[in-house]
This record gives structure tokens, sequence and C-alpha cells, in this order.
């Protein structure tokens, strides 16, 4: 594989699935999002750009952004990443996970980056 192969592989995005359908229509419920916005707000936290979600469905950039406006608003958050980790927090919370589990899925360092843990490096001492 060449470099550029190599690096256009890197760069693209993964293929996980973090929220599932059944996760997602409960999100939808429970922020009182519009189908839109709900479809929006999946495309976002698969990390695609404005631009990206506009062709995807549609519609104009101008017409996305408002969409993401609303559902920080909504959700109380106030970047992409914010809309992911308040959908994983919520997810987490209606499956019946601890808080202690929570917290080591989801971390905050002191320069207020979002990290997502490897289930490796769970449980790990500190």
């Amino acid at each position: 594989m060449t470099e550029n192969n190599q690096n256009r592989d890197f760069l693209s995005q993964p293929d996980v699935t973090l929220i599932n359908e059944k996760q997602w229509l409960s999100i939808g419920r429970r922020y009182n999002m519009t189908t839109r916005e709900l479809q929006v707000a999946r495309l976002v936290c698969g990390g695609l750009s404005n631009e990206q979600i506009s062709e995807k469905l549609s519609i104009r950039v101008g017409t996305v952004k408002a969409h993401v406006r609303n559902i920080y608003r909504r959700i109380n958050v106030q970047n992409r990443i914010g809309i992911l980790l308040e959908f994983l927090k919520f997810t987490f919370a209606s499956v019946g996970c601890s808080q202690k589990t929570k917290q080591d899925i989801i971390a905050v360092d002191g320069e207020h980056k979002s990290h997502i843990l490897r289930p490796d490096q769970m449980h790990k001492e500190k």
C-alpha cells in the first residue's frame, strides 16, 4: 500500500456503531427532536461535516447549521463532540450502567478535552 493510500485509510471515518437504532429512537423521544434534527444528529455523531450532511440529505448548508444550533440548544451543549457525549451518557443511563462505569467510559481531562476510553483502559488503577 502506498503512503498516500495509508493516509487516506487513516483519515477515513471509522466503521463503528456507538448508538444502535433503538437507542436513536429513544434519544429522539427524550430530547423531543424532529425527524430531520435526529437525522442531522446521527450524521454529526458519525463525524460528517456540515457540507457532507448537506449533500447526504439534499438540503442547504445553512439549513444544516440551523438544525445543529437547534440540537445544541435542545440538549444544552456547546459543540459537536458535546452532542455525541450527551447521547452516550443518555444511552448508558438508559441501559442501567453505574455512575462508575459511565465515568470510566467517558472521561474529561483537566484541559477539557473529551476522551472515550477503550474497554481495555477501563477499571485500571489511576
